[in-house]
């Protein structure tokens, strides 16, 4: 990207998962250039963004380490790990369906997972049972929603 490397997380036939990198912070866009076996592609322009949150589909765990679904809800009260990409430091904002939560209990880089981030939130206590979308946040960026189901421990 602009004559800088990325860092390959990923790649077979059809796909390439990488890093930006750092050196690109704060431009809105760069020149993309794939290398392969000693030829390139043509350039592309790639528009560029401060942050861009993606929770991975299927990424949410329950506190136990157990992955979240309507027949395993978390715990009000209890903490959620989110796996994503895309955050820019270690700041994040968690929403469930249009409940807003503090700042995240740790927002940062998974442990041995190269390239990918972790959010860990505290869902609320008085949050009702509900299945719903989960939001993350990096400032005004969001991502997709991702569904969580919640059981209110404390009627």
């Amino acid at each position: 990207m602009d004559g800088v490397e990325g860092r390959i997380l990923y790649a077979d036939s059809r796909q390439i998962n990488f890093q930006v990198p750092v050196e690109l912070a704060g431009r809105a866009s760069a020149q993309l250039i794939v290398t392969a076996d000693g030829l390139q592609s043509v350039p592309r322009p790639v528009l560029l963004a401060a942050s861009n949150p993606g929770v991975f589909p299927g990424a949410i765990l329950n506190q136990d380490n157990s992955a979240n679904s309507a027949a395993n809800p978390a715990a009000s009260g209890s903490i959620v790990q989110v796996f994503l990409t895309g955050l820019p430091g270690t700041s994040a904002t968690v929403r469930v369906h249009d409940r807003a939560f503090a700042e995240a209990i740790y927002a940062g880089p998974a442990p041995g997972l190269i390239g990918v981030q972790q959010v860990n939130a505290l869902i609320p206590g008085d949050l009702q049972t509900i299945t719903s979308d989960l939001v993350v946040c990096a400032g005004t960026n969001c991502s997709a929603p991702r569904q969580i189901s919640v059981r209110q421990t404390n009627p």
